[in-house]
């Protein structure tokens, strides 16, 4: 078996991330159904981008909600 070449080996290294990112993408769809699927369809890698921004926007309203929650009433 030769040597990949540079191209092929750049392309390969391209799918594996591509790859990657998409299995990413899906769980975090299935961790957060709440957040709209364009969302994630846009995220960058990591937590970037549209879907990253609409994930700490949602937790953010959650821990509102879990303090508002666990205020004692006055």
């Amino acid at each position: 078996m030769g040597k990949r070449s540079t191209a092929e080996a750049l392309h390969l290294r391209a799918e594996r991330q591509t790859a990657r990112l998409e299995a990413r993408r899906r769980e975090l769809r299935e961790r957060y159904p709440d957040i709209p699927g364009q969302a994630w369809s846009n995220m960058g890698a990591g937590l970037g981008g549209v879907g990253g921004k609409a994930l700490r926007e949602w937790l953010v309203s959650l821990m509102r909600l879990s303090e508002a929650a666990t205020k004692p009433s006055s």
